[in-house]
């Protein structure tokens, strides 16, 4: 919901501001007869300020389409990626769907990095994300339960398989199999240092309706981001590289 007030606020709990305003007539103060007095008037407006407030947050100027929250707001970045697919991509995980000789993918992983400095190269005032745990097909959706016993939740098209079968398949815990993703995002040697770090502090694990899906963030980044020596970009839900006599395009999407 976006109600802003002029200090740039914004609701980001909907369910708790529904509940406070549903009692607003126990506080408000509006007389009869169309001559509603300026201090009444007044006085009702800041109770209702104040009712709210706990349910508002600061407006950022950053393009963010999950910023209202996270497991609640999980939907909303499914939803706004079938319009917006420059800004989002979905893997189901990172070990192979082989039915033997299962193990981790470092080339799968190597195109997560790759499409994050895509996202990236959209521009310093966009945010996208890269969910992990979350199949784009049906047919990737089938492997994964048949192979680890996942009942799919499935929303918009997209099929959260979560992160928790991968963890066992590592042999560890959730907890501790998402450290190590982050970790070894934190110090890939084909990200610039800046970028991979702010990686791995701005990516968190989330759950949705009992699987855990772990969200890679990209957001607010100054100049293009190389991989590996090339500059990528999206093109719907694609990762093209850029051509070397186009990287001017690139840059001018970072002037101020």
């Amino acid at each position: 919901m976006m109600f802003k007030d002029q200090q740039k606020r914004h609701v980001h709990n909907v369910a708790a501001t529904a509940d406070k305003v549903s009692g607003i007539s126990s506080v408000a103060s509006i007389t009869t007869g169309g001559d509603w007095e300026s201090n009444s008037k007044r006085q009702t407006i800041d109770a209702f300020k104040g009712i709210i407030a706990p349910s508002m947050e600061e407006v950022s100027d950053e393009i963010d389409p999950g910023r209202f929250g996270w497991s609640s707001h999980f939907e909303t970045l499914l939803a706004n990626a079938l319009v917006e697919q420059q800004f989002f991509d979905a893997k189901q995980g990172f070990y192979t769907l082989s039915p033997v000789g299962r193990k981790f993918d470092d080339s799968a992983f190597d195109k997560v990095a790759k499409t994050l400095t895509a996202i990236a190269n959209m521009g310093s005032n966009h945010t996208g994300y890269v969910a992990v745990g979350v199949a784009d097909n049906q047919t990737a959706s089938e492997r994964v339960q048949e192979l680890d016993g996942v009942s799919p939740v499935v929303y918009r098209g997209f099929h959260i398989v979560g992160l928790e079968r991968e963890a066992e398949l590592h042999g560890t815990d959730l907890n501790s199999y998402w450290t190590w993703l982050v970790q070894k995002l934190g110090s890939h040697p084909d990200l610039p240092e800046d970028f991979r770090k702010a990686l791995a502090r701005d990516s968190r694990i989330i759950s949705y309706k009992g699987l855990a899906v772990g969200l890679l963030k990209v957001s607010g980044v100054e100049a293009p981001v190389f991989f590996k020596g090339e500059i990528y970009e999206r093109a719907g839900s694609e990762t093209p590289k850029v051509a070397n006599n186009d990287y001017m395009r690139i840059f001018s999407r970072f002037q101020r």
